[in-house]
């Protein structure tokens, strides 16, 4: 069995640094930005997201918790009061501000009774077994109903009886449901509400789980179980619960209040309608919280996250808004390693005003920097793709720095570092309902027990020329690849690329200021073994290379004599063939034997390399190939105030607000220390296409 000694653990840690100004820098006073094209409030509080789809209308609608006054305290801190705000959109892009629609404000400036059985600050969206002959209907704070008969679904009228909630045991309800179809064969009037709760010790030092109960008339709820219980390490609660299929999966989402994070959960249904989860993890790695999602009318599940400011009451105030929304996500999963998958919608895209295009940019221990033709105020997206090797066994990193002063007082980084590590050609991932047509080295039927996409990865481990598969079960046949080449969906068909298994990610988030009161949060997310589902085609030219003067016998394969008249030809002859892991030149061989002939060019391709020694005539060269290459994709979001990362097409993502001081919004660097690397990428300015946007 192949097993690829590769550099493999790959670390994408984002730093913003603000720190003393110097050198005529100066920040007396606070800048405080809202962002452009995340959505924020014109003024006040804003937090937990309750998205929805109202397919009548083809509208968007997001209803997100809020302090109705529009002061920057907190709905629960003393002194706030709650409601619920509305905005509406066509396309998940441009929203726009919609009257308040439920207001709370009565007595909800506190945390309730921890053995009271009520909730907190609660509000999920139904559209089907509706009571009241409503649109739709909202559970809100302490248990009661909201509803409305309007499509437009702005104005809301309080139900006139409040619902009573059986108590479950040893359970202290903290509030933030989901409401589902019953499970099984029930009553088609039966709803069931998912409530996020504390187990065991109480509020304060509990354990995180969800619980359920059941109604056939949205008045009297039966406790019926425990969904589920989260790992004992995720305390003290469960918020801001969402339940769904995806992809042929059940999804649990919470946010875990000690973790600051989301955390998803991918298992199924049991006969008794619990939740088995069979793997879980974070949805964001940063400062985004709170994640709820919707359904459209295209069946995509979309997701929004509150994004927290990291700024001190007293510069909420002074900034005279609090809080963000994140860039709307499709979820889908992978299911080698089970992954979800968190990507931006591709609407992001219209925003997209002028492209710098810079592929192939080769860094070795080296910078190069380039500015945005235009941007609007720090507002742009980067489409980065990085292939890298390290040149030793020390810690290498490439990465990327926006939002840099003049005089480096102040930057963000997004930086990947690399470790070394044995990764088993068998733990290439299958990547469903993908095709990568060409490139082949064959194809081969399989039949019985062995017309799997798992044996077709067998044969490609087994061939020390393949570097990818695909299998595709409306034939049965197995192409084996020797090259990489980019993805095209299609059913029915599996593929896999050998060097994907080798990307291992960690995301790290650090961020520092000055501005007086400001956090200054640690973000850390450890996940193995993570796909890069946006791999790209292997070409001549996507190599690295390392040089010497001399020569290296031995582990030659093939030879080509007179016919390569330079290093660069044979370069591109050892490049553009996946066995090739060096080669040796000679402009003019000072000799003669069976490979080479006298006064001639002469070119040797090699399995594997030695060090070069003797006649500094020849030149030899190592050689790394794409299939051999580290290869982390990133899309980078910077909007003024808040950044957003997702890396290999969404398998990882972190968001950071990180309100710059003094930075030169429109410069990037790009670097690299301690490893060679190919840099490809593109720069897009965003600018929003009305000024009501992010109102």
């Amino acid at each position: 069995m192949k097993a690829a000694l590769v550099w493999v653990v790959v670390v994408v840690v984002v730093v913003v640094v603000v720190v003393a100004a110097e050198c005529g820098e100066t920040s007396a006073t606070p800048v405080l930005t809202r962002p452009g094209y995340h959505f924020s409030r014109r003024a006040g509080w804003m937090n937990d997201p309750v998205p929805y789809f109202e397919e009548s209308t083809g509208t968007y609608h997001l209803f997100f918790l809020c302090n109705p006054t529009n002061s920057t305290i907190a709905p629960w801190a003393p002194g706030g009061h709650q409601g619920y705000c509305h905005a509406t959109s066509t396309n998940l892009v441009t929203w726009r501000h919609q009257p308040l629609a439920i207001n709370n404000s009565a007595g909800t400036g506190q945390i309730v009774n921890p053995r009271a059985l009520n909730f907190t600050s609660s509000t999920a969206i139904v559209h089907d077994r509706l009571p009241f002959d409503a649109r739709a209907v909202a559970v809100q704070s302490g248990g009661s109903l909201a509803f409305t008969n309007n499509s437009d679904l702005l104005h809301w009228s309080a139900a006139s009886q409040k619902p009573v909630f059986s108590h479950p045991p040893n359970v202290t309800l903290i509030g933030d449901v989901a409401l589902t179809a019953c499970p099984g064969q029930r009553s088609s009037s039966c709803v069931r509400l998912l409530a996020g709760s504390s187990t065991g010790d109480g509020f304060e030092n509990g354990t995180a789980a969800v619980v359920a109960f059941e109604s056939t008339d949205w008045l009297h709820w039966n406790f019926t179980s425990t969904l589920f219980t989260w790992p004992r390490s995720l305390t003290p609660r469960a918020e801001c619960v969402d339940y769904f299929s995806l992809d042929g999966y059940k999804v649990l989402l919470s946010s875990i209040p000690s973790t600051g994070r989301t955390h998803w959960a991918i298992g199924h249904e049991d006969a008794s309608g619990r939740f088995v989860a069979s793997t879980h993890g974070v949805l964001d790695s940063g400062g985004a919280y709170a994640a709820k999602t919707l359904v459209d009318d295209t069946g995509r599940r979309v997701a929004l996250h509150w994004v927290r400011d990291g700024l001190s009451v007293a510069l909420e105030k002074e900034a005279g808004f609090a809080g963000y929304q994140s860039l709307p996500r499709e979820l889908h999963i992978i299911t080698s390693p089970l992954t979800l998958l968190a990507k931006p919608v591709p609407e992001m895209a219209t925003l997209r005003h002028h492209a710098l295009s810079l592929p192939n940019i080769h860094l070795r221990d080296s910078t190069y920097d380039f500015t945005l033709p235009t941007s609007d105020g720090g507002q742009f997206n980067l489409v980065v793709d990085l292939r890298f090797t390290a040149l030793s066994s020390n810690k290498s990193s490439i990465g990327i720095r926006v939002l840099t002063s003049q005089n480096r007082t102040e930057l963000t980084t997004i930086q990947v570092t690399q470790a070394s590590q044995v990764v088993s050609c068998m733990d290439t991932p299958l990547v469903p309902d993908t095709d990568r047509p060409g490139g082949d080295i064959t194809h081969i039927p399989l039949s019985g027990q062995e017309a799997t996409a798992g044996h077709c990865r067998q044969l490609c481990c087994q061939n020390t020329d393949c570097v990818g598969f695909v299998f595709d079960t409306r034939d049965s046949f197995c192409w084996l690849k020797a090259q990489i080449m980019p993805p095209v969906p299609l059913k029915g068909v599996t593929s896999g690329i050998l060097s994907a298994a080798n990307t291992s990610i960690v995301l790290n988030a650090t961020r520092s200021s000055t501005l007086p009161g400001a956090a200054t949060p640690v973000y850390t997310c450890n996940v193995q073994s993570l796909p890069n589902v946006e791999a790209h085609s292997s070409s001549s030219g996507d190599c690295m290379s390392t040089s010497a003067a001399g020569d290296m016998p031995g582990n030659d394969y093939r030879h080509f004599r007179g016919v390569l008249n330079s290093t660069n030809e044979c370069y591109e002859a050892c490049c553009g063939d996946s066995k090739c892991a060096g080669f040796t030149f000679v402009p003019s061989s000072t000799v003669s034997d069976g490979d080479c002939l006298l006064g001639l060019p002469c070119c040797w391709l090699k399995t594997a390399c030695q060090e070069a020694s003797g006649d500094h005539s020849f030149t030899s060269v190592n050689v790394t190939q794409q299939s051999r290459q580290a290869h982390v994709s990133l899309n980078i979001f910077v909007d003024q105030s808040v950044v957003e990362v997702f890396a290999n097409g969404g398998v990882a993502a972190l968001t950071a607000a990180v309100h710059p001081q003094n930075s030169l919004p429109d410069n990037i660097e790009l670097w690299s220390e301690g490893a060679e690397a190919i840099v490809s990428t593109t720069a897009y300015t965003m600018a929003m296409d009305n000024d009501d946007a992010s109102c």
